[in-house]
């Protein structure tokens, strides 16, 4: 025991750590008062798990499972290991409380909480954390994933994609917001930079000097990308927006390679628009005052066309 058709029960008592760390095993559902530790191996639950109690995954895989929010409303905690297409009605800590806190994320992960990826409350040097989607897959649910302030120093905080050629594909109910992140491909990490990702939620930076940074070959926005609060998003690589973007009182940063018709539509207010890359302006006008903003040439380059401000 336990077996395949079990539902593994682990009652209250006297504090204790029950810890799977190797060996591969499956059961029907788990239940834990207990403080539940996977440090190894590979546990497949065709059900529930609900660990009422701190659950911490620290190496090995949790596959398949269900994981609900525990009555005392903790966290699932992060310092290493693998979901395998798990969903997580709950919250999730990836680099607060462990510094430099990796997961890999196999077959997609399903969120239906708060995952905080990084720490957000110690500025540059604050704990870091990464999440590498291992293959072309999407990040569902009705979450929020919020990065925090790491940015630098120690390390980044990163939604990443670590083999050449695969799509991370942002649901169109999630939203990601907080300080300072960067999703798709990340130059600190290293791996292929040819990669992609389509944004069907929300994506912006909502704290004060933050940026959340979209780096792809390609990326196609068809949801909202957005800036508040002094914050910044920036887009790098061939992309088109069919979706939105929005900006008050914020940044938004132009990178790799557009068009005004790749640029898409835009509603801001007392915006920057920083160019790092180029447009591709031919016989187009550049309305600066109609885009709701001020244009700064950051590096980027305008070719043809005009440009009114």
């Amino acid at each position: 025991l336990p077996g395949t058709n079990d539902d593994v029960v682990i009652g209250s008592g006297p504090a204790i750590t029950v810890t799977h760390s190797l060996g591969a095993h499956k059961v029907r559902s788990i239940q834990s008062q207990q403080a539940f530790t996977l440090s190894g191996g590979s546990l497949t639950v065709a059900n529930t798990v609900q660990v009422n109690n701190t659950f911490t995954l620290s190496g090995g895989a949790l596959v398949g499972a269900n994981v609900l929010q525990p009555t005392n409303n903790a966290a699932l905690i992060v310092s290493s290991g693998t979901l395998n297409g798990v969903t997580v009605n709950g919250n999730m800590d990836v680099g607060n409380i462990y510094n430099g806190a990796d997961l890999t994320v196999t077959n997609g992960l399903m969120l239906n909480g708060t995952m905080v990826v990084g720490n957000p409350n110690n500025g540059t040097y604050a704990a870091y954390g990464v999440v590498d989607f291992a293959g072309s897959q999407s990040l569902s649910g009705s979450g929020t994933v919020v990065f925090g302030s790491a940015n630098g120093g120690y390390g980044y905080n990163l939604l990443r994609l670590p083999l050449a050629g695969t799509t991370l594909t942002i649901g169109a109910n999630i939203t990601i917001a907080g300080q300072n992140g960067n999703i798709g491909y990340s130059s600190w990490r290293g791996g292929p930079s040819n990669v992609s990702v389509i944004n069907l939620g929300t994506v912006g930076a909502t704290v004060s000097g933050g940026n959340i940074v979209i780096n792809g070959s390609t990326v196609l926005n068809q949801g909202t990308l957005e800036a508040f609060n002094g914050g910044g998003t920036t887009v790098v690589g061939v992309w088109t927006n069919t979706g939105s973007i929005v900006a008050t009182n914020a940044a938004i940063g132009l990178g790799g390679s557009l068009t005004l018709a790749t640029l898409g539509t835009v509603n801001a207010s007392n915006a920057t628009f920083y160019l790092s890359g180029v447009l591709n302006n031919t016989n187009t006008t550049v309305l600066v005052n109609a885009l709701g903003g001020t244009w700064v040439l950051n590096g980027g380059v305008i070719n043809g066309g005009a440009v009114v401000a």
